[in-house]
């Protein structure tokens, strides 16, 4: 999680959410033809439902630097729905940020009892790194993985045979929108509690239904400039079917993807705009559906053949949306695949600094700026800027070549920079001595806090490392040398000056293991 500019939001790509503005739906490959039955789902009533969310916020928001009265928070959930799988998810995660394995290991037991069906939850959340060590882990993981097989993912013409035609009547597209988001919204929260496998079934039907009340509203008498907005809608909810960067993709919804796209550029040919966020979509349709579910097979060829797929976009509509986004997703691929080294990035870094910067601008867009930055550091190289701190040396950010640096952009206010302190204080104690520092640069604003408050508040987390404070916060100028729009904002570089990872790659567990391996641990 990070904090731009005193809001906290979760650090994530969102790059094909950005054009359609659905959830992310996950989801196992095969395609079935059976008709399906929708799963159960708990579903409280809507006071539970903002009780729920409103003590897992403020669990996950005071797991960090007040863990009893985020096990409070937790403890409550579980009381809130006793019956549902997910509350004891939540309650596990507590135990397990504090080192409690055992605790945590019976709290998921009784989640995957009560349904909870989704391993990947638990593989992907650092904080269960010793719970799936334990030696209980994988016959959990295999009961888990049963259940779920009653809920892989059927082909699209399963979906239709649930509702071919909804009764309700829409005269607009707005209407549809409202209706349907309102709907997505409801489904997605149910994820609090119940198993996202069940989940998503739900939020499939629904997508079919929207899918269905648009080609009843194309029938109607609409103007040739909705009847574009309704076809893009159609494009959009079609594709959304699909998750951004699942492998393989169905077989099914790659046809309908591909058939809808082509049917939009043939019908529109002359809006380069809308055009290009339809062949994006085919581009997407066309890398995705030929990949291996195991990203590690991919070679180096895969990766030139994705970016010979999406820069194909480019070329065709240079400077539009589909292209933009497009790019980001080609490099985001690259750089999950083969790392900051890639030979292909610094083409792809070229094009979009070229061509799409004024993009990020794009409230839609801002949070693709999040992983654009760390890669676009690690291909460019540490800006120069010189600061000065707290006791009065001077560093130059080119320079730091003699040690394992952390350059840590941060703040007081930020919670989930506070998360992170435990854990830096820690990697300082161990490695400082061998060749590790960290420079802070304290994003907090001088009528806010004080340099003696400052001061004051490092000695009390036990953060001895050197920190520049110019009280300017978020104007302070290796901010916009750098790039920086969210926090925490560590730059990890190595005695060479390379950077090794930034951003959200170099936190937390990923962090201490780069650090310990860099010492040969």
């Amino acid at each position: 999680m990070t904090c731009p500019n005193r809001v906290s939001r979760i650090s994530c790509s969102l790059i094909f959410l950005a054009l359609i503005s659905l959830i992310a739906i996950n989801g196992c490959g095969g395609d079935q033809a059976d008709v399906i039955e929708l799963p159960e789902l708990a579903v409280p009533d809507q006071n539970v439902m903002n009780q729920v969310g409103t003590k897992l916020r403020l669990a996950y928001q005071t797991a960090g630097t007040m863990p009893e009265q985020a096990m409070v928070y937790f403890s409550e959930i579980v009381h809130l729905a006793p019956e549902s799988p997910m509350p004891y998810y939540h309650y596990a995660f507590g135990l397990a940020l504090q080192g409690k394995t055992e605790s945590a290991i019976d709290t998921l037991r009784i989640a995957v009892e009560k349904g909870l069906c989704d391993p990947a939850i638990i593989e992907r959340a650092s904080q269960f790194a010793e719970v799936i060590k334990h030696e209980d882990w994988s016959a959990m993981r295999d009961e888990m993985l049963v259940e779920q097989k009653q809920y892989y993912r059927p082909g699209m013409a399963s979906y239709r045979e649930l509702d071919e035609a909804p009764s309700e009547e829409f005269a607009s597209l707005e209407e549809v929108r409202a209706h349907y988001a309102t709907k997505i919204k409801e489904a997605s929260a149910l994820v609090m509690l119940n198993s996202e496998s069940k989940v998503r079934l739900h939020l499939w039907h629904i997508l079919n239904q929207k899918l269905a009340s648009l080609e009843k509203l194309k029938k109607t008498d609409l103007a040739d400039d909705q009847m574009l907005l309704v076809d893009r809608e159609i494009c959009m909810v079609t594709c959304s079917f699909e998750e951004s960067n699942r492998t393989p993709w169905l077989a099914s919804t790659v046809s309908a993807i591909e058939e809808k796209t082509e049917a939009f550029v043939a019908k529109y040919q002359d809006k380069a705009a809308e055009c290009s966020e339809a062949s994006y979509m085919q581009a997407r349709a066309k890398w995705y559906r030929t990949q291996p579910a195991d990203p590690s097979e991919l070679t180096t060829d895969d990766l030139s053949r994705a970016v010979e797929i999406f820069t194909a976009v480019d070329r065709q509509y240079p400077g539009q949306t589909g292209s933009f986004l497009g790019l980001m997703d080609v490099l985001n691929i690259v750089a999950d695949r083969e790392g900051y080294d890639s030979t292909l990035l610094p083409g792809l870094v070229d094009k979009i600094d070229g061509g799409y910067n004024s993009m990020f601008a794009q409230r839609q867009f801002q949070q693709l700026r999040y992983s654009y930055v760390p890669i676009r550091l690690a291909v460019r190289g540490m800006p120069e800027f010189t600061v000065t701190d707290l006791d009065g040396k001077e560093w130059v950010s080119t320079q730091l070549s003699d040690k394992l640096t952390l350059v840590d952009f941060w703040a007081t206010w930020c919670s989930p920079c506070i998360r992170e302190l435990p854990g830096l204080v820690e990697l300082y104690k161990t490695y400082h001595d061998r060749g590790f520092e960290i420079l802070g640069l304290s994003l907090d604003e001088a009528n806010k806090l004080t340099t003696e408050e400052l001061i004051s508040f490092m000695k009390d987390k036990g953060m001895t490392w050197p920190m520049v404070y110019d009280g300017k916060g978020w104007g302070t100028p290796p901010v916009a040398n750098c790039g920086v729009g969210s926090i925490p904002f560590p730059i990890l570089i190595d005695a060479n000056g390379k950077i090794l990872a930034a951003g959200g790659a170099a936190t937390g567990a990923n962090l201490h293991a780069m650090v310990a391996e860099f010492f040969g641990e």
